[in-house]
């Protein structure tokens, strides 16, 4: 490394690191624990509460509007999902895509969170977006449901 490097140090990465990750679960932790941890409890109680919900969630059906395509041409996605007892401010609904590998699966995936669009009662919901083609070859789409809440840093959640 020293020769490869001679005036490599650490100093920008830790920066980094400190600034993107230590002082945002910091600034979190401090807002949680105000007044009286009243809000630290509040979350606790909404992850408690998804936990014990969350196996009602299904994905009812997923539309793709047009299957002959060209780079450019954009494509509506309609995804209808149930979450249950959850709310619609309670997960994001995203859309999941990318280059297809020989067996199927997506490679190089990207998440795009889809909107809002109609709400059937019973905690059935409808969300759309739209996808841009920016490459030739077999792109894939899945959707997916993933928590969101304001002190959760990561949606997957152990």
């Amino acid at each position: 490394m020293i020769e490869l490097a001679p005036f490599f140090n650490t100093y920008r990465m830790v920066q980094q690191y400190t600034e993107e990750m230590y002082m945002p679960r910091f600034e979190c932790a401090q807002d949680m624990s105000q007044p009286n941890f009243d809000k630290g409890i509040e979350f606790a109680a909404w992850r408690e509460n998804l936990n014990r919900v969350w196996h009602e969630i299904e994905i009812l059906q997923v539309d793709v509007d047009s299957q002959d395509v060209e780079i450019g041409s954009k494509t509506d996605i309609t995804a209808k999902v149930k979450l249950g007892s959850l709310k619609p401010d309670d997960v994001r609904v995203q859309l999941y895509y990318g280059m297809l590998d020989t067996m199927g699966k997506i490679t190089d995936g990207q998440a795009v969170d889809m909107d809002l669009s109609d709400d059937h009662g019973d905690g059935v919901y409808t969300y759309k977006t739209t996808y841009t083609y920016t490459t030739t070859g077999n792109v894939g789409f899945s959707v997916r449901i993933v928590p969101q809440h304001k002190y959760i840093y990561t949606p997957f959640l152990p």
